[in-house]
């Protein structure tokens, strides 16, 4: 029996979502600035963060809109950033099976990298999660990058300097601490180095941040088969 109120189940998920939140305003930040300095309004800035929602989607359409890039540049390459949230989605849908189909296609509107890694690890590790619970923590990290994109997008009009306070590092910073997370056990870590290394080698080769996607998705692929793979007892 599961009798948790309401209540109870926002705030377990919110304190999961805690450490998102406090870690989406330095990169939220960074990004109101960048917006602002090239050329975004206030009101642009806010509507990409509550519309888009996509960290490094919107960190690279705000590069291309100041390399003055075409529109239609623009949007297949954040699709194509994008693409891995189809793996995420299915990754949750598999454990989420039953739920309000009209719940589930919000639930997916709010998940990002960090909170993929958070649910996703917490789902593993506990048999039953109440639905409300995994909605708070992507909430709380969606208003603390709202949060943090509206603080960065006031003080973006002044002459700022992002590499001199480190707040370009602060994305990259983020994608560490969630890989050093999920690295419990052998079959994860030999995952995580296989994605770097593929990662390094398809960057000689494509160009555009394909070689991310790429070995993302081959990894995620062998993940998967591994994951499902049972000897054949002889």
């Amino acid at each position: 029996m599961h009798t948790k109120k309401t209540s109870e189940h926002i705030l377990l998920g919110a304190s999961k979502g805690l450490p998102i939140f406090i870690g989406y305003l330095p990169i939220g930040f960074a990004y109101g600035i960048l917006a602002m300095q090239a050329g975004f309004t206030v009101l642009d800035t806010m509507l990409m963060s509550v519309f888009v929602y996509a960290g490094s989607a919107q960190f690279i359409g705000v590069g291309m809109v100041a390399a003055s890039s075409g529109i239609i540049a623009i949007i297949l390459t954040t699709f194509l950033v994008n693409l891995r949230h189809l793996l995420m989605s299915a990754s949750l849908a598999q454990r989420l099976k039953g739920h309000d189909k009209r719940k589930l296609a919000l639930f997916s509107y709010w998940i990002t990298d960090e909170s993929f890694a958070v649910n996703s690890s917490w789902m593993r590790k506990e048999k039953y999660i109440h639905l409300t619970s995994l909605f708070s923590v992507s909430i709380v990290a969606y208003l603390g990058w709202i949060t943090g994109s509206l603080l960065g997008a006031l003080v973006g009009s002044q002459p700022i300097d992002v590499e001199k306070y480190g707040l370009d590092y602060a994305l990259p910073a983020m994608f560490i601490i969630l890989l050093i997370y999920q690295l419990e056990n052998k079959k994860y870590i030999f995952l995580g180095l296989l994605a770097g290394i593929l990662s390094i080698g398809f960057s000689q080769i494509v160009t555009h941040n394909l070689h991310i996607i790429i070995a993302t998705v081959a990894v995620s692929t062998l993940g998967v088969v591994i994951s499902r793979w049972k000897p054949t007892a002889r």
